[in-house]
């Protein structure tokens, strides 16, 4: 099976007008929704593209305010993308365009009816004339070519996404679907071709167990080579992402799992004004939960089996009453069950390994980013090493060349360049040139960007080994259409493009990285994260992360225009992409491309 591809899409911020309001079903509302923003259209002077929605599972963010005034909490539109303003008004709500017709101008969302709701309650009073603000989709993930075997299960938020695939068929493959409803008053009509199969389970969609038991009585094995989308509440999905990868082994490719809600998200909604403060708890927690990764305690109990505490020391070679008193301890949290000297994993420890990424937060790059923080206080007085170079010994920069997991966490924090980034590498601006020199972790994300907008251009990465090396290695898994080749030296060239390498530079590092690319490029684009995306919870504590790391929690445009002249630029023009990042032109009087 090829892997599914991602296409990613402007992200706009528009104005969409109720055209009419439907009730298909006792428990589903569809809002049909207009207006001038759904084609091109000009705001505040930015020529903004039409709304596209190719995939049928894409998703579009819908902008809701607690206290009614929607215009106060929106983002801001920039050429690029957009950034979102910090509000404790705030409500975002994402949703599945059940339908769109670019000649109509319409588009359909559909609504699962249900008790305090932020955007139900807006769709039940919706009425024509009324506008909803939204953003999005940013991208749409493409179908393998070859599939002969789709498996749907959703219950009926997944609905709007499984009746639109049928309806527009992107893959000729047999569809097997299970949808779990509460009542009978939930079925629709569904277009069905022959082989499709179809069947409806009535019961409660939150319970873990019948998602469980409907993908065993399937009898599915790894060499059919199924893929499976699912879509429904969180938790109850929990069970069959384990025993869909852990125990029939299928690989990330193969499977599409979202969290399309949570039971009780609605319920928790409300303004963070009026709660009362909370001080942070104690790290003791996240420590035990380390230290049970670390020992390899965690890993051995991933089965599920109960095992005995005897046996477990005897194994990992741990201190017996130091390995109680650890399980006890993480017992406390879920993460473990601990019962007459025998444990097994809990439902919290299950989380660990349901998720690719949660293991991180605990070992790793991850984690040593929050060990660092132990020398926040030195940082802050008189040190003048970051919290980092206390703990590590280097900076973060040197760290990431020598270190591929600490480079390719840089990487796919880089990604976020294709999603507000993509107007930059448009055909029409790059005409006159036919070469380009592309340096940082964003480089393949710039390479891959240039290949699906067709841009004759010869790439060249920029990298010092052996993180160089790391990035060959990523861009030849794949096959391209694009010819890139890669070097660890700078050389002469009209226009290169720096891609997130500040993100791991302190200002004397970004300092002495322009001024070397200032003795080879006439025009040097530099792609720099600004500030943290305030949609992000907590974005005040990631900007003192990145203080912490390399001494800079915001770099603005007077720094980094200063850092630009001192090394030789003559001008330098910022365009703000989004989610905290900005582009910045930086230019020379003289034309280096000559230079031998």
């Amino acid at each position: 099976m090829t892997h599914p591809r991602v296409v990613s899409h402007p992200l706009v911020l528009r104005q969409a007008t109720v055209l009419n309001v439907q009730r298909p079903t006792p428990r589903l509302l569809r809002v049909t929704l207009g207006g001038p923003e759904l084609q091109a259209f000009e705001r505040d002077g930015l020529k903004l593209p039409p709304f596209t929605s190719p995939i049928f599972d894409d998703h579009i963010k819908l902008i809701f305010s607690s206290d009614g005034n929607t215009e106060a909490v929106l983002p801001t539109q920039n050429e690029h993308g957009i950034d979102w303003n910090f509000s404790d008004q705030l409500i975002t709500r994402d949703y599945t365009p059940r339908r769109f017709d670019a000649d109509l101008g319409e588009l359909d969302l559909e609504f699962v009816i249900h008790e305090g709701g932020t955007a139900v309650d807006w769709a039940l009073k919706a009425q024509p004339g009324d506008c909803l603000w939204f953003v999005g989709p940013k991208s749409s993930t493409v179908l393998p070519e070859n599939l002969t075997h789709i498996i749907f299960l959703c219950d009926e938020t997944g609905l709007p996404a499984l009746a639109r695939f049928l309806e527009e068929r992107p893959s000729p493959a047999a569809i097997t679907a299970i949808i779990f409803i509460r009542n009978n008053e939930a079925r629709i009509s569904l277009p069905l071709s022959s082989g499709d199969s179809l069947r409806w389970v009535v019961g409660n969609p939150s319970d873990p167990q019948i998602w469980e038991e409907a993908a065993r009585s399937l009898n599915l094995n790894k060499d059919n080579n199924p893929y499976i989308f699912a879509a429904g509440e969180s938790r109850a999905l929990l069970p069959l992402r384990r025993y869909l990868s852990r125990e029939l082994g299928l690989n990330k490719h193969q499977l599409n799992i979202t969290g399309y809600w949570h039971i009780t998200e609605e319920t928790q909604e409300s303004s963070r004004q009026g709660l009362v403060p909370v001080l942070p708890e104690s790290p003791l927690p996240w420590l035990a939960v380390r230290a049970g990764l670390q020992l390899g305690l965690l890993q051995e109990l991933a089965h599920g089996r109960w095992r005995s505490l005897t046996d477990l020391a005897e194994q990992l070679g741990a201190d017996l009453l130091g390995l109680k008193a650890l399980c006890q301890a993480l017992a406390e949290r879920q993460i473990l069950i601990y019962k007459d000297h025998q444990v097994q994993l809990g439902e919290a420890g299950h989380l660990l390994f349901d998720d690719d990424h949660l293991v991180e937060h605990f070992l790793g790059y991850h984690a040593d980013q929050f060990l660092a923080l132990l020398n926040l206080h030195q940082q802050i007085g008189a040190s003048k090493l970051t919290s980092w170079e206390q703990y590590t010994g280097s900076s973060l920069r040197r760290q990431a060349l020598y270190n591929t997991e600490v480079y390719e966490e840089l990487v796919e924090r880089a990604e976020a360049i294709e999603y507000v980034a993509s107007n930059l590498f448009t055909a029409s601006r790059w005409a006159d040139n036919t070469e380009v020199l592309v340096q940082g972790p964003g480089s393949l994300t710039v390479a891959k960007l240039y290949e699906a907008q067709k841009v004759k251009l010869d790439v060249k990465v920029l990298e010092e080994e052996p993180a160089l090396s790391l990035l060959r290695k990523k861009w030849e898994e794949e096959p391209h259409s694009l010819r890139v080749s890669f070097t660890s030296t700078w050389e002469p060239v009209q226009v290169a493009i720096s891609a997130l390498s500040s993100h791991a530079m302190t200002n004397a590092q970004l300092a002495e990285h322009l001024t070397e690319a200032a003795k080879y490029v006439q025009k040097l684009i530099l792609i720099v994260e600004e500030g943290t995306d305030q949609l992000i919870p907590h974005a005040a504590e990631h900007d003192l992360l990145r203080y912490a790391l390399i001494g800079q929690a915001q770099r603005g445009e007077e720094s980094i225009t200063l850092l630009a002249h001192n090394a030789g630029f003559t001008t330098a023009e910022r365009s703000p992409l989004g989610w905290g990042l900005a582009a910045y032109t930086l230019s020379m009087g003289e034309d280096k491309s000559n230079i031998s």
